[in-house]
């Protein structure tokens, strides 16, 4: 794992940044807003609560003690069994509060060994249910994460030769049911050198009682492959380059989780880029939540609210009580004047990241075919150059792209530029580049 030169302690008041699926300060605005009904204000600062709990925990002792199996050593083939998934499933936000979640809550480990078939081979969860729809939720959402880790595995394995986090097949480590109906999902670093980590995901708000259903939002998030792919993106990234979680290195590392993210499930379901809707985590949203309204007030069946949207930026959502879509999507619209708090996304990392999101979108739709044959793979090698560092910025991150794609040739025949010349895959990711807003040399072409 790379370490930046200069990395130092950190001595401030805030805890290490943690990589949240859905930013802080969307559940600040919802607490703030007088729009915002009294009970969601409620549960929204109990949210905040929570992630503070675990920035705060995760910092000082590593959130959850999930040993991995015992015969694991990256740097030893005979002990390098590679894959494992470890699922600890949490019984607390179905039974109380999260007070102190070591008084109440259940372990149970799935796990599946490489070449085991079916993916169904798992120790079954353990506990008592007296509502028998709320135990095949919490059931289901165990399966769906288990599922997912499963096929996010075999997407980066399959279409970049990425084994797991480290590339030596390290157990992937989840915690389901995380919180106590917990609106997130994030991914937990507590240190790769004894592989103390985890991806975290929460219930959302649908199994609150005391919440209208027009507030209630956010649904299980391990359900979501985006979600699941988005954040095990996270974890290869602080592996491969441990990009700085502020500013514009942070807008960045959310961008390459999102990018990674929604190859993951196009993938799976065989999308070309034009097939694809581009919107990221709208399976998150609940079904009655992401109906898509149009201006005249009629619902659209056609199409769909999500968090994000890589096609354009700032327009994923607009939805009564919670708001619109604030993602930027070009450079002249970048917001350089967000403090590096959590009160503030920590200088905009969510917001900033549309700008080379779109700029993604915009290359792989050039291109045309599969995002992750030809654009993915520029991606990901891009994040192995040894140009790239910690606080890396969008126009060293465009130039690193750019050079990496002067190695790459299209199999079909690609645009005519201005001069009635074939463009090169690397002509067409600098327009792409030039698009939002960042631009390079002509030479970088040629250098």
């Amino acid at each position: 794992m790379s370490k930046s030169s200069d990395e130092t302690e950190d001595t401030s008041d805030d805890a290490q940044p943690l990589c949240f699926f859905v930013p802080s300060k969307l559940f600040i605005d919802l607490k703030q807003s007088s729009q915002t009904r009294e009970t969601t204000k409620t549960v929204a600062a109990r949210v905040l609560d929570q992630m503070d709990d675990a920035a705060k925990k995760n910092k000082s002792q590593g959130l959850w003690n999930i040993p991995a199996r015992e015969d694991y050593d990256p740097d030893n083939s005979e002990c390098r069994k590679p894959f494992r998934i470890l699922i600890q499933a949490i019984q607390t936000g179905l039974l109380g509060d999260l007070a102190d979640p070591a008084n109440n809550f259940q372990k149970s480990f799935y796990s599946r060994e490489e070449g085991e078939e079916p993916w169904s081979i798992r120790e079954p969860l353990t506990g008592d249910f007296e509502d028998v729809a709320i135990a095949k939720s919490y059931h289901d959402a165990v399966d769906k994460c288990y599922d997912n880790l499963g096929i996010a595995h075999e997407f980066f394995l399959k279409c970049f030769n990425h084994n797991s986090i480290d590339d030596k097949g390290a157990p992937l480590i989840a915690v389901v049911h995380y919180g106590f109906s917990f609106p997130c999902a994030f991914y937990a670093p507590s240190g790769f050198d004894e592989w103390q980590y985890a991806f975290c995901f929460g219930d959302g708000w649908d199994q609150l009682s005391d919440m209208d259903s027009e507030s209630k939002f956010f649904g299980n998030f391990a359900g979501s492959l985006e979600c699941v792919a988005h954040e095990m993106m996270h974890a290869i990234t602080h592996y491969l380059v441990n990009l700085e979680y502020s500013g514009e290195s942070g807008a960045l590392n959310e961008h390459i989780s999102d990018t990674f993210g929604m190859m993951a499930e196009q993938w799976h379901k065989g999308h070309t880029v034009k097939q694809s809707d581009w919107l990221i985590g709208e399976d998150i949203l609940l079904p009655e939540i992401r109906s898509y309204v149009g201006i005249d007030g009629v619902t659209d069946p056609e199409k769909s609210y999500a968090m994000k949207s890589m096609k354009a930026p700032g327009t994923a959502y607009n939805i009564k009580g919670l708001g619109g879509d604030n993602q930027v999507c070009y450079m002249k619209d970048y917001k350089y004047d967000l403090p590096i708090d959590k009160n503030h996304d920590w200088g905009g990392v969510h917001i900033n990241s549309g700008i080379p999101n779109h700029a993604f979108y915009q290359f792989a739709n050039f291109l045309g075919g599969n995002s992750w044959d030809l654009a993915g793979k520029i991606w990901f090698e891009s994040l192995k150059s040894e140009e790239m560092y910690s606080k890396c910025r969008f126009l060293d991150w465009a130039r690193i792209t750019i050079k990496t794609a002067k190695s790459y040739k299209s199999l079909t025949p690609l645009s005519l530029d201005e001069n009635g010349k074939e463009n090169t895959v690397a002509s067409l990711l600098r327009t792409a580049w030039k698009i939002v807003g960042i631009n390079t040399p002509i030479s970088i072409l040629n250098d």
